[in-house]
């Protein structure tokens, strides 16, 4: 019970700052993103977010098979309803990964150690960051990744497999 409720408890606040970047920059206290990138598109592309990894091109099929064991189908790009960084989201598994150059815009820093989730464990090597069940966040030399979804039998440590790996490529 205490792990579904520390997935659903990131997912919750990782969609709450998401959906809270759509405010206008005076209602919470950062400027808009000037990337180009993070800003939104009418037509999604796997390009990289400026000076980062694109989301599908670092979180691919095949990392997640290696690191959670299991098959993510297809990758595809979907630009972002509310005008955050684009998503990368697979054919055969509820995940959503993004990618972007202005973490703190979407995240407040201080809730990128999960210290408040029951069940998380801090990523290494990561700037700031941490791995729960369902959901993970890392931060490394100004790029910030999120992945969030549902997973049913997949453990912490199959995470932190997966936000160990990330940060190797950041």
């Amino acid at each position: 019970m205490t792990r579904v409720l520390a997935g659903l408890g990131a997912a919750a606040l990782l969609t709450f700052a998401l959906v809270a970047c759509s405010a206008p920059a005076s209602d919470h206290g950062s400027t808009p993103p000037t990337a180009a990138s993070d800003a939104p598109s009418d037509a999604p592309s796997t390009a990289p977010v400026a000076n980062g990894p694109a989301g599908c091109d670092l979180v691919t099929p095949e990392l997640l098979q290696s690191t959670l064991g299991v098959a993510a189908g297809a990758a595809e790009v979907e630009a972002s309803f509310t005008g955050g960084p684009p998503s990368c989201k697979y054919a055969d598994l509820q995940m959503n990964v993004q990618v972007t150059t202005s973490p703190d815009l979407y995240l407040p820093a201080n809730l990128y150690d999960g210290h408040d989730l029951p069940g998380s464990v801090p990523v290494p090597g990561a700037d700031r960051g941490y791995a729960v069940d369902g959901s993970l966040v890392v931060v490394k030399g100004g790029v910030g990744v999120f992945v969030t979804g549902s997973y049913p039998g997949i453990s912490v440590e199959a995470f932190l497999a997966l936000a160990t790996a990330i940060v190797a490529e950041l």
